[in-house]
């Protein structure tokens, strides 16, 4: 739950950023991100090691909990960006309209949420959908 957690957190923050607010090198510092999709973790196993060894995080919950809240970040970075660029700006322009922060127009602004998917799609298993299907 901590890597879930942790990813969702920061990617979170990170696509918020990136999707609304205008600082130098946004779109240099997203590419970069980005393109840490394309290394392939196990050529960046020694290298992890050796740093672990050096912040003394081998065979700790914290050293197994940071690399994969450090690879999923990419990905959970790039899918949210296009979600948070994809809402209205008028949601948090009303939100601030009312007189709430931007830290409360993030958190408390009402989001169209997509619907989860259906549990009977054709790719599910039989048992999946039950009988109550139409």
């Amino acid at each position: 739950m901590s890597v879930v957690g942790g990813v969702l957190l920061i990617a979170s923050l990170a696509a918020y950023a990136f999707a609304r607010l205008e600082f130098p090198a946004k779109k240099t510092i997203y590419t970069l991100f980005l393109a840490t999709m394309m290394i392939p973790v196990p050529g960046a196993f020694i290298a992890l090691y050796v740093l672990l060894i050096k912040l003394g995080l081998v065979n700790t919950r914290l050293g197994y909990i940071l690399p994969q809240v450090n690879g999923g970040l990419p990905l959970g970075i790039f899918l949210l960006t296009t979600f948070f660029r994809k809402l209205p700006k008028d949601l948090e322009d009303a939100a601030a309209s009312t007189g709430a922060t931007s830290s409360k127009c993030i958190t408390k602004s009402p989001c169209p949420w997509p619907n989860p998917p259906s549990p009977c799609s054709p790719f599910s298993p039989p048992w999946a959908c039950g009988t109550n299907t139409f």
